[in-house]
């Protein structure tokens, strides 16, 4: 999916959400949602709200309303969130349906890859009580580049 229709399908999305849980429509929540999904997948709330300030200098927000903002994005079901021991990061729902995650775990590089050759193997799976809507595989393994300087090193 491009990036524009993802947006805008996640935008639909979220103001769906709001009218359904009467909340209110507001510039901070659409801007802020624009802005993670105008950045690379996986984002911290810091990265967030230094995006926001250089594409929507004229919107000012502050780390809470980031915070805040991101709740109600996780509820309308618009990002993921995603925990490790010391961090949290947010992804895009849109836009990255049925790809392959690729983390390097040597320097943490991820990149995602399209999974078109696995597509219909894996929606051809039945899990019990359960409907697939779509999938994101991830894979850990080593990139090129620490590859070489392993390589190097020996």
């Amino acid at each position: 999916m491009e990036k524009k229709k993802a947006e805008e399908e996640a935008l639909e999305n979220l103001l769906l959400y709001i009218q359904t849980e009467k909340l209110r429509r507001t510039q901070e929540r659409e801007s802020i949602l624009r802005t993670i999904y105008n950045m690379e997948d996986k984002v911290s709330i810091e990265d967030i709200f230094k995006k926001h300030q250089e594409l929507f200098p004229q919107i000012h927000i502050c780390r809470s309303t980031v915070y805040n903002c991101i709740n109600v994005l996780l509820k309308a079901n618009v990002i993921h969130e995603q925990k490790d021991k010391s961090n949290t990061v947010y992804s895009k729902v849109y836009g990255n349906e049925n790809c392959i995650e690729l983390i390097c775990t040597k320097c943490r590089e991820t990149r995602l890859t399209s999974a078109d050759q696995f597509q219909p193997l894996l929606e051809n799976i039945e899990i019990p009580d359960f409907q697939t809507h779509h999938f994101r595989l991830t894979l850990y393994g080593t990139c090129a580049k620490c590859k070489i300087s392993t390589w190097n090193e020996k």
